[in-house]
């Protein structure tokens, strides 16, 4: 078995990478339909410029809207490169393709989409330009790895071969004002991000980790180890503002079979099996609470005491079923509990596990 394949086995097969071809067709067919009416209408716009001016001068008096004419709002091109970003998105979102990629990389596909810089919507090229990457998906995921092993630990993976064995000191967890430093917090967030595509738990809500690291930093409780997704990492915030981690050896193993991928000499094959089991000296828990429904329920509103949580939309069944299990009664939009049942969701956001509420 080569290295590519055990790489892509981690990641949960390669039947992620397979199923994508009918999904795409329906977006094509929805594409056509919406540009065909763009362009109608921007033909017909065209056509009745001396009427749609009186559209825009009532505008521009009764709604206060800036001055502009017809023919530019109503302008084909424009419209149609934002349509283009907005499936360029949509077909981006059916492959896990840019959860793996590296933040650079990433954050340049946003950027293409949000100024709607992205390349015509093209069958051809759709398909070419997601087959290229879905080929890729390995290397996207190794270079991830090795640019988080290099911001936790400040050093290349060639000059560290126990990867991510080694417990990892961060600087500047704290800023000079004393306040938790998010740009290193996430840091600590997209390692979680890494390690739940391992455990296939989804993909962990943006907010979550720098809000359990506040929680950590306002209690005061420096020094003490926190452990987070059922022990695949633990940490302790220390008052001078460093931060110390550890990964859970049958988790580092894993990632370090991904640096040794993309260094092949750096990390000696010790490093790269999976530990005895009488050598472990913590638990890695299984059966946690799927982000998903961790996502789900923070979209709710709490109520002060944690006992209420009330929604504006409906909510999967997946988080449904949940909040039955642990004792909710659904009250038309809102949930009710007896307990606090914000603070055991924060005690889930950060462990992955049901503590007792009792």
């Amino acid at each position: 078995m080569s290295q590519e394949i055990e790489i892509v086995g981690l990641l949960g097969g390669e039947s992620a990478a397979l199923a994508l071809y009918t999904p795409l067709d329906a977006l094509f067919a929805e594409y056509r339909k919406l540009r065909a009416e763009i362009e109608q209408i921007a033909s017909y716009v065209a056509c009745a410029s001396d009427v749609m001016t009186y559209f825009c001068d009532a505008a521009r008096i009764e709604l206060k809207i800036g001055k502009f004419s017809a023919q530019n709002l109503f302008r084909a091109e424009p419209a149609i490169r934002s349509l283009d970003a907005r499936f360029w998105s949509r077909a981006m979102r059916l492959t896990d393709v840019l959860d793996l990629m590296p933040a650079e990389a990433r954050n340049e596909w946003s950027r293409q989409i949000k100024a709607n810089e992205t390349p015509p919507f093209e069958p051809a090229t759709v398909r070419a330009t997601l087959q290229t990457m879905i080929a890729s998906r390995a290397q996207f995921f190794a270079d991830r790895v090795d640019g988080l092993f290099f911001n936790l630990s400040d050093h290349h993976a060639t000059n560290s071969p126990e990867g991510f064995y080694k417990r990892m000191i961060i600087a500047w967890m704290r800023t000079g004002y004393g306040a938790l430093c998010h740009e290193r917090s996430f840091f600590v967030h997209d390692l979680r991000c890494v390690i739940a595509k391992f455990s296939g738990r989804g993909e962990p809500p943006s907010s979550l980790t720098n809000r359990a690291l506040e929680q950590i930093h306002q209690d005061g409780d420096f020094g003490n180890w926190h452990e987070f997704d059922g022990g695949a990492l633990r940490l302790k915030l220390f008052k001078v503002g460093t931060c110390h981690l550890e990964v859970h050896p049958d988790v580092a193993y894993r990632l370090n079979m991904v640096l040794a991928w993309r260094n092949p000499t750096a990390i000696p094959a010790r490093f790269r099996k999976a530990p005895a089991r009488e050598k472990l000296d913590r638990p890695l828990r299984d059966g946690l609470v799927h982000f998903d429904i961790i996502a789900g329920i923070e979209k709710g509103l709490f109520s002060p005491d944690g006992h209420r949580v009330f929604f504006t939309d409906s909510v999967s069944a997946m988080v449904t079923e949940f909040m039955q299990r642990q004792g909710g009664k659904q009250d038309g939009g809102s949930w009710q509990f007896d307990y606090d049942f914000g603070a055991v969701l924060h005690e889930i956001e950060r462990s992955g596990l049901i503590p007792e509420h009792t």
